[in-house]
């Protein structure tokens, strides 16, 4: 099969090429925010408001959490929005966010979230432009090990005779061990050993 030339041109220049960003090519342009239209710049704000309010439409659709939304928002607005606010958005590098990052003394947990959460954001704001790297991706989460989650704190034996005590005083006598056990935190063994007691 024989290609047409002008075929070859146009398959050849569209990955050699890729798409124009006026931001990019002139980054120093003084009006560069002022600009509208296709050429216009968005700031991280922009970014993380357009993100926001998606989060927030997802969520009338009931496909995610008001606690995850609400976590989101006090993320950005309590770390990302004061670095990063007014700067353009594909302006920003890896070594900015990771400094960023670097500087708030967080646990390994909330690092995790506080990264996690800019994460989404720009690959909500990079999905308009999939040409282009984006920085946040590069950020590495940090590693939880067994020791960095806290230890599961059951009930100790007194605790749980006192919650079945206060059960029985409030409900009267239960007629079988399931009864009394579907509102205790016993195991089946744990409570077929206690009532056969």
């Amino acid at each position: 099969m024989v290609r047409h030339p002008v075929t070859k041109l146009r398959e050849a220049t569209r990955h050699e090429v890729g798409t124009f960003s006026f931001s990019e090519e002139f980054p120093d342009y003084r009006y560069l925010r002022r600009l509208t239209g296709s050429a216009a710049v968005r700031s991280c704000d922009q970014v993380f408001d357009e993100f926001l309010a998606h989060c927030e439409s997802r969520f009338v659709k009931q496909d995610l959490a008001a606690i995850t939304l609400s976590g989101y928002r006090r993320i950005l607005n309590s770390v990302w929005r004061p670095a990063l606010g007014a700067q353009p958005f594909h302006q920003v590098r890896f070594s900015k966010l990771a400094k960023i990052a670097d500087a708030h003394s967080w646990t390994k947990k909330t690092y995790n979230n506080g990264i996690s959460v800019l994460r989404r954001a720009f690959e909500f704001g990079y999905h308009d432009h999939p040409e282009q790297p984006n920085p946040a991706a590069h950020l590495r989460y940090a590693h939880l090990r067994k020791t960095d989650r806290p230890r599961i704190d059951p009930f100790a034996m007194q605790d749980a005779e006192t919650i079945i005590a206060a059960m029985h005083r409030d409900w009267g006598e239960a007629r079988d061990h399931g009864c009394a056990t579907k509102h205790s935190t016993l195991m089946h063994d744990e409570s077929v050993a206690y009532f056969s007691s």
